[in-house]
This record gives C-alpha cells, sequence and structure tokens, in this order.
C-alpha cells in the first residue's frame, strides 16, 4: 500500500494490491477513483509539486502518470 499527501494539504491519494489508486479528502470522503487495469500491485506514489501529478510506481517496475482530477493519462 502506498499513502501520498498533496502538497497543498486538500488532498491525499491511496493505492495497493489492488490496482485501485483512490484520491481523498482530509475528513475520509472519496473524491476519485480509478482501476489501473493490468497494473497489478501499486507499490508507489509520488505528488508533484503542483499537485496536478501522480506518478504511480507498479510491481513490473513501469510507471503510470495520473493527472490528479482527470484519472491515468501515460504509462511509461
Amino acid at each position: 500500500m502506498a499513502i501520498v499527501f498533496f502538497a497543498d494539504g486538500r488532498w491525499l491519494a491511496s493505492a495497493g494490491d489492488d490496482g485501485l489508486l483512490c484520491i481523498w479528502d482530509p475528513a475520509g470522503n472519496l473524491i476519485a477513483r480509478w482501476s489501473v487495469a493490468g497494473a497489478g500491485e501499486i507499490l508507489s506514489l509520488a505528488a508533484s509539486p503542483d499537485d496536478k501529478t501522480l506518478a504511480v510506481g507498479l510491481i513490473d517496475g513501469r510507471v503510470l502518470l495520473v493527472d490528479s482530477v482527470a484519472g491515468p493519462i501515460a504509462i511509461n
């Protein structure tokens, strides 16, 4: 499982071995949830300094870039 807080403190993101990436507010309300098809386990998360992009580290070594509002945008 991985958790990252956004720099502005408005949200946090969580992910785990189920391949789900979730965005939460500090009160625990779910803001967004994406299933990362074929990702398997998500090992790590990092938020960009402007909070617009999340880097999601997958178990197979790939990195998924996720727009924090629109969802997944690229797998490298």
